[in-house]
């Protein structure tokens, strides 16, 4: 998939699954926007972006934030594989990530039970009326 199109799904995806004031990538038209929202280099990133979710991934040193994992509500379940595939193929063995919990909480939650992950922290915070937990899981 050429990158203007993953740009273009991960807008229209964030627009489905998130109230407005918290769309940030709404302006975003290439990859280097979508970098710079994820406040790293474009070599980086790994966008992960299907017909129904997407998840933006920020990695470093065997370690990486999931920046956003988004799903069309009411759409089936993200691939999981594909997200493992590349936590592996970045070697990565620790995660940091903020998940809603309306919504990618429960997601993260499944996933660290299916791949037998180890959730070090997990703790409440809130973003206006959205509550939202702050994760780290260690592969």
């Amino acid at each position: 998939m050429n990158p203007r199109t993953q740009v273009a799904m991960v807008r229209g995806i964030e627009a489905l699954a998130y109230p407005g004031f918290m769309q940030g990538m709404q302006d975003c038209t290439s990859l280097e926007d979508l970098a710079e929202y994820c406040e790293c280099p474009v070599k980086r990133l790994t966008v992960i972006c299907q017909e129904n979710w997407y998840c933006l991934i920020r990695s470093k040193r065997g370690k990486a934030e999931l920046v956003d994992l988004a799903k069309i509500p009411g759409s089936g379940s993200p691939d999981y594989s594909l997200i493992l595939e590349q936590l592996k193929r970045l070697k990565i063995r620790r995660v940091y990530l903020d998940a809603r919990k309306s919504t990618s909480h429960p997601i993260i939650l499944k996933m660290c039970e299916l791949m037998n992950w180890h959730i070090v922290r997990d703790e409440q915070w809130w973003w206006g009326m959205e509550e939202m937990r702050e994760m780290v899981i260690n592969l």
